[in-house]
């Protein structure tokens, strides 16, 4: 399948890549130059600055995969909007909020082009090796590109999951959880060493990654993070990206207590006056599995 996609950040540069690889061809639009290291990266890719040969590569019905921040999404939809065409899908990548999701899908769908929201999960590396896709949108809309997300995703990994909005919401308390789940680790850790014992805390989360209830990515990952040669010049400063807000905010509205979920977010905004382990190990596996900006000291 032929598939434009709409940013060339990281998680845009790992999904062309991965489309690439399980036999897709890719037309990806950048504004700015790419550097020259990405650019080898993305042999096979058709790389475009410019909107009219971007669209001009792709043949029609397009499927335009956005790639790009929650907060740019109606800017650059509405540059697209003199491009685009009746049956066209529109795949939104971005980590939206579910209710602006509905709002762009009714907008799209007066026109006649289709509006997929599409939760990916499982960052960078995740998306370069198989990632969990969260879909909402029309039925039919749907079926017609799900052949990407099954190619795309990790055995058992993509769900179709309904009208348009669900991905978005599943997402967004997808991230909820995972913010619970990283705090959880690094306050682990954090008690392991203050503790009487000498423990080698890489080692430790190792082995809880092989055959314990704890495993997992984020575990596996807590191992790397701690060998890493910026362990110690890591502040413990986390940033918060939106959706555990929005995960709050919505368990408010529906009356659904979620305290781990909200002492999570909490503790990030905590950490921005603190400088514990547990913070460094929060702020450190955002990094690894998603690329965000760490803090040194």
């Amino acid at each position: 399948m032929q598939v434009g996609v709409y940013g060339g950040g990281k998680m845009g540069e790992a999904l062309a890549l991965r489309l690439i690889e399980t036999g897709h061809s890719v037309c990806l639009f950048n504004r700015s130059p790419l550097g020259e290291k990405k650019i080898e990266r993305l042999a096979g890719v058709s790389i475009f600055h410019d909107l009219e040969p971007f669209f001009a590569c792709q043949s029609t019905p397009r499927v335009l995969w956005l790639m790009v921040p929650a907060q740019s999404m109606d800017d650059i939809q509405e540059q697209l909007a003199h491009y685009l065409r009746e049956d066209d899908i529109l795949l939104d990548g971005g980590n939206c909020h579910y209710k602006d999701t509905l709002v762009r899908h009714a907008r799209w769908e007066r026109v006649g082009v289709g509006y997929v929201d599409v939760g990916i999960g499982g960052g960078l590396e995740g998306l370069r090796k198989g990632a969990c896709f969260m879909v909402g949108g029309d039925e039919s809309v749907v079926r017609r590109v799900e052949r990407l997300f099954v190619d795309l995703a990790h055995e058992g990994g993509y769900a179709y999951l309904g009208n348009s909005g669900s991905g978005h919401y599943v997402k967004m308390v997808h991230n909820g959880v995972e913010y619970a789940m990283m705090a959880a680790i690094g306050e682990g850790l954090d008690l392991l060493s203050s503790g009487p014992y000498p423990v080698d805390l890489s080692q430790t989360c190792s082995i809880w990654s092989n055959g314990s209830t704890i495993s997992g990515s984020l575990m596996s990952l807590s191992a790397e993070v701690l060998g890493d040669p910026d362990f110690e010049q890591v502040r413990g400063i986390i940033d918060t990206s939106g959706e555990a807000g929005w995960t709050l905010q919505e368990s408010l509205e529906r009356h659904v207590a979620i305290p781990t979920l909200a002492s999570a977010l909490f503790s990030r905004f905590k950490s921005k006056d603190a400088d514990r382990l547990s913070e460094r190990m929060v702020a450190l596996l955002r990094r690894a599995f998603g690329g965000h900006e760490v803090y040194k000291k």
